[in-house]
């Protein structure tokens, strides 16, 4: 009953809003017909003023036509029926019906959504996949992905999303118009909008709990609650994952493993700590802000923690094995993920390429590049010096760069770099390098490893290892190494 009237609560809200600016423009325009009935030097400012703001009004409410613009690829049912027979395994337990599209994402998220047709008659059901959130999962916890996704379709949310959507949009449009033209037409606006955003936005957090609770009457509430912890963790390093695996990759013509890649990224060690430490944090009550959308992870755990652990549909187990395992050919669809993703950037012609290749051809000379422009002041500087040399970062960094930054900024800047020359200088003396997703850089020959980026951030921060570093090269006779002439290499 709660969620109807907050749901009835936003409809009116929505009414209010249009029926506020036809009102607020048509009273504009008549002002303005009677400032021209008045005459005079006044009423020759009213005329401009009234029906500027009316025109403002109008234009910010105008109802903009949108074009469906595809999220990725389109998944064909013949070609990954597995995936398909469990969409429609759990339409049909949902009562629904199954959607007409299902689109591949690169996220580790899932969305549906209704569009097209004519007044909401003969609308289409779209349903988006992410092909991260198919790495994280196994097959039991994306029947719960699903489920909560057709609670939506249930619930009537997707038929309520759209009109919300455009009246959020509408609202930003006539908030951003009016503190261009009027600061006192421009507060009340403002108010109404906070206080849309809490209506709807209340209503949006109690539709995500109605649509936890009906995949947990479905598939059961143990694996809805294990695919939210998971994807939680999951997506506080998604973003970290692209920057500094996926994008220098794509940036240098290349197309990685993605899917497989993630999977790596999550098992290294500090990562798997960060995403377990991150879940930890949410768990003890990280508060939400009254604009959130989504209620906080602990608040739908422990809603789910009320219902059945095994839920209603006969579906057999699908075991802990990665839903990824549910689609066909892998490496072809992610091709074409990033060839729809990209065509606009000239990234459809990318090469694959391993992320073992990856080391040799992006980040060698990715490292080079960066040297080259940073590392003058390690001319002549051998890997000897390191421990004397990152002990002084914020001076070095400064000399590496024109920019006066933060002390901080300039460390690290420093950081990066001395760990890149010696990578270089070690790589350039013979020794094997790899690195990865789950590993970091890591150097060897002869049955000793050297981790450069780690070596520099352990030399600044721990007593003694300097010395110890000292000792390592002379009795490697790494010490004569130029951390300066890697540099200089260029790549073939």
């Amino acid at each position: 009953m709660l969620i109807l009237l907050r749901t009835a609560a936003a409809l009116v809200l929505i009414a209010g809003f249009y029926g506020a600016h036809l009102g607020l423009a048509g009273y504009l325009l008549y002002q303005a017909y009677l400032a021209a009935l008045a005459g005079g030097e006044p009423a020759q400012i009213l005329l401009l003023f009234f029906p500027a703001c009316a025109s403002f009004l109008l234009w910010s409410v105008f109802p903009r036509s949108q074009l469906f613009e595809p999220p990725g690829p389109l998944l064909e049912r013949a070609r990954h029926p597995r995936l398909f027979a469990e969409i429609d395994a759990i339409a049909r337990a949902a009562g629904e019906a199954p959607p007409a599209e299902v689109y591949l994402l690169p996220d580790v998220n899932a969305f549906v959504a209704e569009w097209g047709g004519l007044f909401g008659f003969r609308r289409r059901r779209i349903l988006g996949l992410g092909l991260a959130l198919l790495r994280v999962l196994g097959v039991d916890e994306l029947r719960g992905v699903l489920a909560h996704e057709f609670g939506h379709y249930h619930g009537g949310e997707t038929r309520l999303g759209p009109w919300l959507y455009r009246a959020r949009e509408a609202i930003g449009r006539t908030i951003a118009a009016m503190a261009r033209l009027s600061v006192l037409l421009h507060f009340p606006f403002l108010w109404f909008g906070k206080l849309f955003l809490l209506a709807t936005r209340a209503v949006s957090r109690r539709q995500e709990l109605a649509a936890d609770a009906f995949a947990a009457r479905l598939t059961g509430a143990r694996g809805v609650a294990s695919g939210l912890r998971k994807t939680h963790g999951a997506n506080t390093v998604f973003a970290r994952y692209l920057a500094e695996f996926v994008a220098p990759v794509l940036e240098s013509g290349y197309r990685p493993p993605y899917a497989e890649g993630f999977g790596r990224f999550l098992s290294e060690g500090e990562i798997a700590r960060a995403v377990e430490e991150d879940v930890r944090e949410q768990l003890q009550g990280k508060r939400r802000t009254v604009y959130d959308t989504h209620p906080t992870l602990p608040d739908r755990l422990a809603a789910l923690a009320a219902l059945p652990e095994s839920g209603a549909t006969a579906l057999p187990p699908g075991g802990d094995a990665p839903a990824l395992e549910l689609l066909e050919g892998v490496a072809d669809v992610e091709a074409q993920m990033f060839e729809r993703l990209f065509a606009d950037r000239d990234h459809a012609a990318l090469k694959p390429i391993g992320w073992a290749e990856a080391a040799v051809a992006v980040w060698l000379p990715s490292w080079r590049k960066h040297v080259r422009r940073h590392g003058s002041p390690l001319k002549g500087r051998t890997a000897a010096e390191l421990g004397g040399l990152a002990a002084d970062a914020a001076r070095l960094g400064h000399l590496m760069t024109n920019d006066l930054g933060a002390r901080a900024a300039v460390a690290t800047l420093a950081e990066y770099t001395l760990g890149a020359a010696l990578t270089l200088a070690l790589v350039d003396a013979g020794w094997a390098m790899e690195t990865g997703p789950d590993c970091p850089v890591r150097i060897s020959r002869a049955g000793e490893t050297v981790e450069p980026f780690a070596l520099v951030r352990g030399v600044r921060a721990e007593p003694g290892a300097a010395a110890a570093w000292s000792e390592r090269c002379a009795r490697l006779g790494l010490g004569g190494l130029d951390l300066g002439g890697g540099a200089a290499r260029q790549e073939g």
